[in-house]
């Protein structure tokens, strides 16, 4: 058994792992991000060298009760470990991967931290990706989850692959190899102009997620006006009646999905997403005319991702 960690900025997300099936056993998400936990370190006033030892002690209550909820045996257990864990605020910095980048894992090599007394389980902390002027962490290992059972039709992965969320990436893929990418702050801007603009009184931001004619009435004015014209008609919806604050929601939703996809001019898309936004985006990429859209479970990615890191590792280990 393995232990798979998503260390985000605002979230952290572990599993029990099946290696060689990729089967997830038992889950666990709190809200111990490395934004919260690198607040918490610089308050502890350590040296640096115990950096490591404090981010440890966190994953160590995290693996217990991911012990305790579901009677498991993880003593042990390896840890394969992304996202913002290798960043400057997270365990240990790691310089980022350059490009390209083969989807094969072949270029995902990650650095190996010892168990140690305390904490009796092998890390394998995984790098980000760069280019030029982006940065990535996280998604460099779903995309090698992304691949088909047979490394070598790797070479055959072409497009464009999405992945939704507070920053989303768009990835060049072309012969299996990852040769540019770009960022988009959806998500984050989303969540600004719904909870702490002027526009906050205009949506209801309890609203489900989902689409409606409002949200494909955001696409078009993305496409008409762009974003800074359209976010204020999300107040003049509000103040002529054209919307309910709900429905006013999903307008705003469509609004900055539709600028973050309205200057793709790839033939294939491939959308590794999770449940919470895969049918906003899929919608939105079916309005927009993208007909043959592959959709991949954004979990189920980065499972696939780090038993490939795993699987290296081993291999590493037989054969030296």
């Amino acid at each position: 058994m393995i232990l798979s960690c998503d260390w985000g900025t605002s979230s952290f997300r572990l599993k029990a792992i099946e290696p060689r099936s990729g089967r997830i056993i038992a889950s666990l998400e709190t809200g111990s991000g490395i934004a919260a936990t690198f607040t918490n370190w610089k308050r502890s006033n350590l040296p640096e060298e115990h950096r490591a030892d404090f981010y440890r002690a966190i994953l160590q209550i995290a693996i217990d009760d991911l012990q305790r909820q579901h009677d498991l045996d993880l003593r042990g257990a390896p840890v394969v470990l992304s996202g913002m864990a290798s960043a400057s605020i997270g365990m240990l910095e790691l310089p980022y991967l350059p490009l390209p980048f083969s989807l094969s894992g072949e270029d995902l090599t990650p650095t190996v931290l010892a168990a140690t007394a305390d904490f009796p389980h092998t890390v394998l902390l995984v790098p980000g990706l760069r280019s030029a002027d982006d940065v990535m962490r996280g998604e460099e290992t779903q995309l090698v989850g992304c691949g088909p059972a047979s490394r070598a039709a790797f070479v055959d992965r072409e497009g464009l692959f999405i992945f939704p969320g507070t920053h989303s990436k768009h990835i060049v893929v072309e012969s299996g190899k990852a040769v540019a990418f770009k960022t988009y702050m959806t998500g984050e801007i989303f969540g600004l102009l719904a909870r702490h603009s002027i526009l906050a009184a205009s949506v209801d931001a309890t609203a489900a997620e989902g689409v409606s004619s409002a949200f494909y009435a955001g696409i078009d004015a993305a496409g008409a006006s762009g974003l800074l014209h359209g976010a204020f008609s999300v107040r003049t919806n509000q103040l002529f009646k054209v919307f309910s604050l709900k429905d006013n929601y999903h307008y705003l939703s469509g609004l900055l999905v539709g600028e973050e996809l309205k200057m793709l001019d790839s033939p294939k898309v491939t959308l590794i997403v999770g449940p919470f936004l895969r049918s906003s985006y899929q919608a939105a990429l079916e309005y927009l005319g993208y007909t043959t859209i592959e959709v991949i479970d954004a979990d189920l990615a980065l499972v696939a991702g780090h038993c490939l890191v795993y699987e290296r590792y081993r291999g590493g280990l037989k054969n030296p």
